[in-house]
Protein backbone atom coordinates (compact mmCIF):
# COMPACT_ATOMS: atom_id res chain seq x y z
CA UNK A 1 0.00 0.00 0.00
CA UNK A 2 3.28 2.48 0.62
CA UNK A 3 4.37 1.64 -2.72
CA UNK A 4 0.89 2.79 -4.36
CA UNK A 5 0.96 5.78 -2.31
CA UNK A 6 4.28 6.74 -3.15
CA UNK A 7 3.81 5.92 -6.41
CA UNK A 8 0.29 8.14 -6.73
CA UNK A 9 2.08 11.11 -5.34
CA UNK A 10 5.02 10.63 -7.80
CA UNK A 11 2.27 10.74 -11.00
CA UNK A 12 1.13 13.96 -9.01
CA UNK A 13 4.29 15.70 -8.27
CA UNK A 14 5.51 15.22 -11.89
CA UNK A 15 2.40 15.98 -14.04
CA UNK A 16 2.82 19.49 -12.08
CA UNK A 17 6.06 19.54 -12.58
CA UNK A 18 6.00 19.26 -16.77
CA UNK A 19 8.01 16.43 -16.77
CA UNK A 20 6.02 14.17 -19.33
CA UNK A 21 8.63 11.18 -19.64
CA UNK A 22 8.68 10.96 -15.58
CA UNK A 23 4.93 11.03 -15.16
CA UNK A 24 4.65 8.10 -17.83
CA UNK A 25 7.24 6.34 -15.63
CA UNK A 26 5.27 6.83 -12.60
CA UNK A 27 1.70 6.44 -14.03
CA UNK A 28 2.97 3.06 -15.76
CA UNK A 29 4.40 2.03 -12.52
CA UNK A 30 0.76 2.74 -11.21
CA UNK A 31 -0.64 0.64 -13.74
CA UNK A 32 1.27 -2.35 -13.08
CA UNK A 33 0.97 -2.06 -9.15
CA UNK A 34 -3.16 -1.79 -9.88
CA UNK A 35 -2.74 -4.82 -12.44
CA UNK A 36 -0.88 -7.01 -9.93
CA UNK A 37 -3.47 -6.41 -7.42
CA UNK A 38 -6.02 -7.40 -10.22
CA UNK A 39 -4.26 -10.55 -10.85
CA UNK A 40 -3.47 -11.50 -6.64
CA UNK A 41 -7.77 -10.94 -6.24
CA UNK A 42 -8.64 -13.17 -9.06
CA UNK A 43 -5.95 -15.95 -8.20
CA UNK A 44 -7.51 -15.96 -4.29
CA UNK A 45 -11.17 -15.48 -5.42
CA UNK A 46 -10.70 -18.50 -7.85
CA UNK A 47 -8.11 -20.35 -5.67
CA UNK A 48 -11.28 -20.39 -2.87
CA UNK A 49 -13.61 -21.86 -5.28
CA UNK A 50 -11.28 -24.13 -6.41
CA UNK A 51 -10.71 -25.42 -2.46
CA UNK A 52 -14.74 -25.36 -1.89
CA UNK A 53 -15.17 -28.06 -5.00
CA UNK A 54 -12.75 -30.10 -3.36
CA UNK A 55 -13.86 -29.90 -0.20
CA UNK A 56 -17.48 -30.59 -1.38
CA UNK A 57 -17.20 -32.95 -4.39
CA UNK A 58 -20.41 -34.17 -6.07
CA UNK A 59 -21.92 -30.86 -5.35
CA UNK A 60 -22.99 -29.60 -9.05
CA UNK A 61 -23.87 -26.07 -7.34
CA UNK A 62 -20.49 -25.52 -5.73
CA UNK A 63 -19.13 -26.75 -9.38
CA UNK A 64 -21.03 -24.06 -10.97
CA UNK A 65 -20.58 -21.02 -8.53
CA UNK A 66 -16.91 -22.32 -9.30
CA UNK A 67 -17.53 -21.24 -13.31
CA UNK A 68 -19.83 -18.56 -12.52
CA UNK A 69 -16.65 -16.78 -10.19
CA UNK A 70 -14.78 -17.27 -13.53
CA UNK A 71 -16.89 -15.81 -15.82
CA UNK A 72 -17.64 -12.63 -13.17
CA UNK A 73 -14.00 -11.31 -14.38
CA UNK A 74 -14.48 -12.08 -18.07
CA UNK A 75 -17.28 -9.76 -17.83
CA UNK A 76 -16.32 -7.42 -15.19
CA UNK A 77 -15.30 -3.73 -15.74
CA UNK A 78 -13.70 -3.41 -12.79
CA UNK A 79 -11.86 -6.65 -12.69
CA UNK A 80 -11.41 -7.73 -16.25
CA UNK A 81 -9.12 -10.43 -16.98
CA UNK A 82 -8.30 -11.08 -20.30
CA UNK A 83 -8.49 -15.34 -19.99
CA UNK A 84 -11.07 -15.43 -18.00
CA UNK A 85 -14.02 -16.12 -20.95
CA UNK A 86 -11.66 -19.25 -21.56
CA UNK A 87 -11.11 -20.32 -18.44
CA UNK A 88 -14.71 -20.15 -17.66
CA UNK A 89 -15.80 -21.89 -21.19
CA UNK A 90 -13.30 -24.66 -19.86
CA UNK A 91 -14.89 -25.07 -16.35
CA UNK A 92 -18.32 -25.26 -17.81
CA UNK A 93 -17.36 -28.29 -20.42
CA UNK A 94 -15.87 -29.90 -17.41
CA UNK A 95 -18.87 -29.36 -15.42
CA UNK A 96 -21.29 -30.44 -18.26
CA UNK A 97 -18.59 -34.06 -18.48
CA UNK A 98 -19.01 -34.22 -14.35
CA UNK A 99 -22.80 -33.74 -14.54
CA UNK A 100 -24.20 -34.74 -17.92
CA UNK A 101 -27.95 -33.85 -17.89
CA UNK A 102 -28.13 -32.93 -14.39
CA UNK A 103 -30.83 -30.30 -14.64
CA UNK A 104 -28.54 -27.25 -12.56
CA UNK A 105 -26.47 -27.75 -15.54
CA UNK A 106 -28.80 -27.38 -18.08
CA UNK A 107 -30.84 -24.64 -16.31
CA UNK A 108 -27.44 -23.09 -16.29
CA UNK A 109 -26.97 -24.01 -20.14
CA UNK A 110 -30.13 -22.01 -21.03
CA UNK A 111 -29.32 -18.38 -19.19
Amino acid sequence: MARMTSALISVVLLLGSGSASAADAASTEVHDYVQSRKDAIYLDVIADYEQAVRDNPGDVVVALRHCDAIQFFAYSEDLYREDAATEAEACGEEVRKQYPGHIEVLLRDLQ
